[in-house]
């Protein structure tokens, strides 16, 4: 099977190497097409536009940090959805609400071309280890075709059925819960180490725990030690936040604790930690509270 892989950011980047590796035909394109040479010395085919990706792939992914990137890759001049390749399958990984979703795979259906949602959960290194977990909705009979392309990236694969936009919402939905643990974990440091206690064992008590998370086992010391290397921007959590309240709008949800969070990482993501880890939130509280 030939993979197309559309975007190349922290997270486009890792997945074609990973299926590379795997002994996969790769074809690539990336708006800044610079971001290809590393690729392609890796073995990846480059081509210029989405269309052309699209020409010559069985399967296409797409991982691009919004909407309106997804747009333009499908829709726009020389996009994905002006190939003549009426067998190939179209995917996006990317995090995007149901409604946009749902508007790319009605625009593909009318086209004749199949289209899965495939939001993932997991950051660059789940992508190059193999460690995702991708959320699938689509035709079953697509599903089934790409499946074990699936079981390279990810391990549990959750098929959910056919309806557009059912595997955005999971996604929005559990990308809420990262967001809002983050704070918790934040203001616990923050609450701890007002009564001088060192943050070291503030989290070594914590994972001692059954509360303990991923976050605080893996995210907690780096977030003491100052080292925000994104593997998440804080910008796109803003942004997924943002969808995440449009959502509940229009399904009239009130998220009260969603709310409060989303309001304090779009403060943070004006300031110059935007393009850091989603995790220095907790520097962005420490700072409100001149600590730093």
């Amino acid at each position: 099977m030939k993979i197309g892989i559309i975007g190349l950011g922290l997270m486009g980047s890792n997945l074609c190497l990973r299926l590379i590796r795997k002994g996969f035909r790769v074809n690539v394109n990336n708006r800044n097409i610079s971001k290809c040479l590393a690729i392609e010395k890796k073995g990846a085919k480059v081509f210029n536009t989405p269309k052309e990706v699209a020409d010559y792939s069985d399967f296409i992914i797409t991982c691009v940090t919004n909407f309106e990137a997804v747009d333009r890759i499908y829709f726009y001049k020389n996009g994905v959805s002006e190939t003549k390749n009426k067998k190939v399958i179209v995917s996006d990984f990317s995090t995007i609400s149901p409604k946009a979703s749902v508007y790319c795979y009605q625009k593909f259906k009318r086209k004749n071309i199949s289209m899965m949602s495939i939001p993932v959960m997991g950051g660059p290194n789940a992508a190059l280890t193999g460690t995702l977990v991708p959320i699938v909705a689509g035709e079953e009979t697509s599903f089934k075709k790409i499946k074990y392309v699936l079981e390279e990236l990810g391990d549990p694969v959750f098929y959910i059925g056919n309806k557009a936009g059912s595997a955005n919402a999971i996604k929005l939905a559990l990308n809420l819960n990262i967001g809002i643990i983050a704070m918790a974990l934040s203001e616990g440091l923050l609450l701890s180490g007002r009564y001088d206690i060192d943050p070291n064992l503030y989290l070594k008590i914590l994972n001692s725990t059954n509360f303990k998370t991923g976050m605080s086992e893996n995210k907690g010391p780096k977030m003491i030690k100052d080292d925000y290397s994104p593997s998440f921007y804080l910008k796109n959590m803003k942004k997924d936040l943002a969808l995440i309240m449009e959502a509940a709008k229009e399904q009239e949800l009130s998220l009260p604790i969603t709310g409060l969070a989303f309001q304090l990482y779009n403060y943070a993501a004006k300031s110059t930690f935007a393009d850091l880890d989603y995790t220095v939130i907790y520097k962005f509280l420490r700072k409100l509270h001149r600590l730093e």
